[in-house]
Order: C-alpha cells, then structure tokens, then sequence
C-alpha cells in the first residue's frame, strides 16, 4: 500500500499547480503556497492557475475531494504538512 503523504508546494505557476494536481491524483494532500493571492483564490475554487491539457479537470476534481487548498501563509502551510516541493 502506497503512504499518503502531507505536501506543500512553494509557487502556484506552472510547475506547482501540475505538481499539486498530480501529487494529489494520486492521493496524497496538499497546501499550495504562493504570494499571489489571485493564484490562491483560484486553487480555492477549484480552478487552475495555467492552461493545460486536462489541468483544469483535475484540479476540480482533486479540490472536490479536498486534496487540495491553498493559501499566502507560508507557516499555516508549514505547519500543517510534512514534505516541501519548491516549483
């Protein structure tokens, strides 16, 4: 059986919101972090920050099932999870 892992990934941009879509498809929680507040109001929505193929699903997907959040508290973050992605 594959552990589920807490995660928080530092930036909202490309990398981070595929690695926090995909990270989360497979199971695992995670906190996005990122300054830009629109980023995070996104995420919280359910709603990508890119465009990419199939991201959008996904990313939907993953906040219905509270996979997902964000936020711009980098400590609420880290306190709350046990591994760090910097995208």
């Amino acid at each position: 059986m594959t552990e589920i892992y807490e995660y928080q990934c530092f930036g909202l941009g490309y990398v981070g919101c595929v690695s926090l879509g995909c990270l989360a498809q497979n199971g695992h929680n995670l906190i996005g972090v990122d300054i830009n507040q629109t980023k995070v109001d996104l995420i919280n929505k359910g709603i990508p920050t890119i465009v990419e193929n199939k991201i959008d699903k996904i990313i939907a997907e993953q906040f219905d099932n509270n996979r997902i959040k964000a936020t711009s508290d980098y400590f609420e973050a880290i306190k709350e999870t046990e591994i760090t992605i910097y995208a």
